[in-house]
């Protein structure tokens, strides 16, 4: 019998779905594909050399074989690869522009082979059955949680322990009440205490925040953004768009480390992808040209007029380099 009466405790609406309804619920991408590579007995897992480090984190602690590929400027395989049985490749929908490409890879090694990270694709969903890991923390406001897909292991729910994450809200909280900048380092922290945490379920917390977000006006949002900053800078933009995606506008110049800190001092935050890469080696991809392409924010908690303002600020620097 549940608790009934007392104190409240934050109150949402419920919509009834988290877009990944038929998804585990893990409390982290990475223990997500943990979880994977362990009720799988996979034996070696092909990796790109550019990738978050943290991916690595399972393959290590499980002691699995693993071997980095290189990736090309598109953000494609260089070469073919040479699977064997219980092998798979990981890759991932690389800011959400890869998605048509991805399902290719499922007819050169076969479904069973290929796992997708779609830490930067949440609404990316695969035309074949190869196994999807999701990280909502990058697109909406939740401390923990990610989902997963996958139609070739058999999972045991029951060892799964629900963890807690109210102990991380503070920065998500603040960041309501005060600058983002006075909660980053908490922010920060908290990022790499779950890096540690142990496989468990996704958090009630995250869960029922995720139940509460209207999923189609955020993807609308998104797209709408996009395209009101490649309306503004696509003339300027060196990177070449094709598909649109829903994670951020890619935007390639020479000097990307002078625009990101131009763009961070007038309280516009990029992300830099990544901090800590699976193998830091220029021969395994074009470190140039990955550095010099920002991704810039064009999530639901913004409108096209905000992006105009974005766009004039990077005009503003280029007439100025």
């Amino acid at each position: 019998m549940k608790e009934i009466g007392g104190y409240f405790e934050l109150e949402l609406s419920s919509n009834g779905s988290v877009f990944h309804d038929d998804a585990f619920t893990l409390n982290s991408a990475r223990n997500a594909f943990y979880w994977l590579l362990k009720t799988r007995k996979i034996t070696k897992v092909f990796m790109p050399a550019f990738m978050c480090r943290v991916m690595l984190d399972p393959v290590l602690a499980l002691g699995v074989d693993y071997e980095f590929y290189g990736i090309t400027c598109d953000y494609e395989l260089a070469k073919t690869l040479s699977l064997k049985d219980s092998e798979i490749v990981l890759y991932p929908n690389y800011f959400g522009l890869k998605g048509d490409y991805a399902d290719t890879l499922a007819n050169i090694y076969g479904e069973e082979r290929v796992v997708y990270d779609c830490s930067q694709s949440f609404y990316y969903r695969p035309s074949n059955n190869c196994a999807c890991i999701y990280s909502p923390r990058k697109f909406f406001g939740v401390a923990d949680g990610a989902f997963m897909c996958d139609p070739f292991g058999v999972y045991d729910e029951g060892e799964l322990v629900p963890r807690s994450s109210y102990h991380r809200m503070t920065p998500l909280l603040g960041r309501v009440d005060e600058a983002a900048f006075r909660h980053y380092d908490s922010m920060k922290e908290n990022e790499g205490g779950l890096r540690y945490e142990s496989l468990g379920r996704m958090s009630p917390l995250s869960y029922k925040i995720l139940d509460s977000i209207d999923y189609e006006r955020a993807r609308k949002v998104r797209v709408e953004n996009y395209s009101a900053l490649h309306s503004e800078l696509r003339l300027l933009n060196e990177f070449t768009v094709g598909v649109t995606s829903s994670f951020a506008y890619p935007f390639r110049t020479k000097n990307a480390a002078g625009l990101r800190q131009f763009l961070i001092g007038r309280g516009i935050y990029v992300a830099y992808y990544w901090p800590e890469v699976c193998c830091d080696s220029s021969n395994l991809y074009p470190t140039d040209v990955f550095d010099e392409t920002l991704f810039l924010p064009i999530d639901q908690r913004y409108e096209s007029a905000d992006m105009l303002d974005v766009a004039n600020l990077i005009k503003s620097w280029a007439r100025e380099v």
